[in-house]
């Protein structure tokens, strides 16, 4: 009994990646927002492929993460971003910060690979812009859990 109660545990949540996790961030505020056009332009966040277990809290989650770009379009200090079919909304910070949250229609599978409605998908991603390469994250988050979850890093460069 106990072995198949960890076998359910083990097999977890959902089926996207790994990295490292971390404290999520919140949205940059509107007074914080960088409005003098310093990182205005076409950014892509990369992310490689890589499979893992990763353990948030309690859960033990299974990651897959594929080969993809997410690509970001920033003008007055607001980062438009594009991932798949997926859109989302966020400021840039005076300093390059962004964190940008998109929910999905998805929903994280239970051990038995149930779908439980309480645990929606929300994509996120932070880091910072910066003219040289910099780094990020991009989290597969569980809504009912303050949308943590898989995570895998981000590099981020201009799109130029």
């Amino acid at each position: 009994m106990l072995s198949k109660l960890i076998k359910a545990i083990s097999l977890a949540s959902l089926v996207f990646i790994s990295a490292c996790a971390s404290t999520l961030i919140s949205p940059i505020k509107e007074d914080d927002r960088a409005i003098g056009g310093e990182f205005d332009g076409v950014w892509k966040l990369t992310q490689k492929a890589l499979s893992a277990r990763q353990t948030v809290g309690t859960r033990l989650f299974n990651c897959k993460f594929y080969n993809s770009t997410a690509i970001v379009l920033v003008k007055n200090g607001v980062g438009q971003l594009q991932y798949g079919k997926h859109r989302g909304e966020g400021n840039i910070s005076k300093k390059g910060a962004f964190y940008i949250e998109i929910p999905t229609e998805h929903k994280f599978k239970n051990s038995l690979g149930d779908n439980d409605p309480k645990n929606g998908v929300t994509y996120v991603f932070k880091g910072f812009l910066a003219k040289d390469a910099s780094k990020g994250l991009f989290t597969i988050g569980m809504q009912a859990q303050n949308n943590t979850g898989c995570s895998t890093k981000l590099t981020i460069t201009p799109a130029v």
